[in-house]
This record gives C-alpha cells, structure tokens and sequence, in this order.
C-alpha cells in the first residue's frame, strides 16, 4: 500500500474528472492500426495465444485457469466475495482500459441511435457495439485485453485505479482491493504492485491508439506505476505473439521511457 498522498492525488483526478487531456506527439503518427474488429474473435484468438504460450494465470488474482475457462481457487487462495457467484469460477476477459472510458463520448453511447425490433431506441455500449466501426475496433483490441475471475472483472467495472491504505481484502489472497470514493460517486480498485506497469502501458497504448483522453493527474499515478513496474519476460512475450495475430505492437512496452516524449501539460 501506498501513503496518503497518492489516494489524496487520485481524489483530485476524479474532482476534475471533467477536464480532459490528450497525449499531443508525432511519434505515435507512425503506429500502425489494429487488424481485429469482432470483441469475441479477439476472446478466442487470446484463449488459444495464452493456452498455447503455457501462461494460464488471471491478472488480478494469478488465479490458473484451463481451456474450459474454469477458475482453479486453490491455486491462488482466491475466496468468492459472494459464494452464490457463478462469475467466481468463470474465465472472461477484461478490458483494461474500460469499455465505459474508450467509448463514452461517441455520439452512440451519448445519443439514441439504435432502434429495437419493438421501436424503442437506445444508445450505450450495445449501441456503439452494432453500429461504431471505431468502437467495435477499441473494444476488440488484444492489447487491453487481459484474462480475470468474472467476479473480480464484474466489481472492478468502470471503476479508475488507485492506490488504497489499509483497506481489506475480500478475495481471500487475491491482492485486489476496492473501496468507495469517499464523498463522491463510484469506487476506487487497487491492484497488486507486480501488475500496476502492465495495466499503466494498455492505457498508454489505448490513448496513443485511438485518441483517448485521460485526465492528468491519473496519468501521472500512471507514468509512476509504468516506471515501478517494467515488463517482464512474459509481457513482451505478449506483446510480439498479439502482433503476430493482430498485426501491431504496444509500443509503450517496447520503450518504458517512451512516456517521457510525451508533451506535458
């Protein structure tokens, strides 16, 4: 855990969680597009990647998982936060960066655009998912796809990353905490310090990617964990294998310093 100041600092991001900054540089003019644009071709192609590469452990918990997307508990001490979860033993894939964060200001999640067989119109992100190209692009991206307990990915939700003092867990060993934003809406998720690099470099990429903003103060919380957490062997093997499937790299995982060119703001 970290001190108070970095949650004080987190708090004020979501003060001003109006006020929008983009990352403003030529050097991502040069990345090269996404090929996948189906969320759940982009599911099974990473089942196969990760079960091929013998890495079969969820982000968040560790907790290992087999080609029938079983969650073994044991393997991780992982505790349902409620026993009745049928999410809790179930493999899905979560999104890094969420859907809410790379999608919300897209006129279909903002206006009602779709129309149902009945007639009732609706707008979200199963709008966005039938009629935005650029939306159905994001959301199957393999670079902010990540393999999670159901349960975990289902409270993480939208929710923003932090650091939290002293607050318990509730997934028996899993170091995954969650807490409420004291006086405001929402909740903050705190994941363990062995994966805060990895989860910093897909917000990295998602921006550089395709243009969205993220508010200042939690990209500095950002640039801290990406410079805390460098990648490890099996992140840069990721990196190249995603390539290999989609056709274009993080490049944030190539280069940690690479924030560093980013103008400031």
């Amino acid at each position: 855990m970290k001190n108070i100041v970095q949650i004080t600092t987190l708090i004020g991001f979501l003060s001003l969680s109006t006020i929008s900054y983009s990352f403003q540089t030529s050097s991502f003019d040069t990345l090269q597009p996404s090929t996948s644009t189906s969320f759940s071709q982009s599911k099974k192609k990473l089942m196969k990647l990760y079960l091929n590469a013998g890495q079969t452990q969820t982000l968040y918990c560790g907790c290992s998982f087999n080609k029938a997307k079983d969650i073994d508990h044991l393997s991780c001490g992982y505790v349902p936060r409620k026993q009745t979860n049928k999410r809790s033993r179930r493999l899905e894939w979560e999104h890094v960066m969420p859907a809410h964060a790379f999608g919300k200001n897209l006129q279909c999640w903002q206006k009602k655009l779709c129309t149902k067989r009945n007639g009732k119109t609706y707008k979200g992100r199963k709008c966005c998912s039938r009629i935005s190209d650029k939306f159905k692009m994001m959301q199957a991206d393999m670079h902010n796809l990540f393999p999670s307990i159901g349960e975990v990915n289902g409270d993480r939700s939208n929710h923003p990353f932090g650091d939290i003092p002293d607050e318990p867990r509730v997934y028996g060993q899993c170091d995954f905490e969650l807490r409420k934003n004291l006086g405001r809406k929402g909740k903050i998720a705190e994941p363990t310090e062995a994966i805060r690099g990895d989860i910093a470099r897909a917000y990295f990429y998602m921006s550089s990617q395709y243009d969205v903003l993220i508010p200042g103060e939690y990209k500095e919380i950002l640039s801290q964990w990406n410079l805390s957490d460098p990648p490890d062997d099996w992140e840069i093997e990721r990196n190249d294998l995603i390539e290999a499937v989609q056709g274009n790299r993080n490049r944030f995982v190539d280069e940690v310093g690479l924030i560093d060119n980013i103008e400031d703001f």
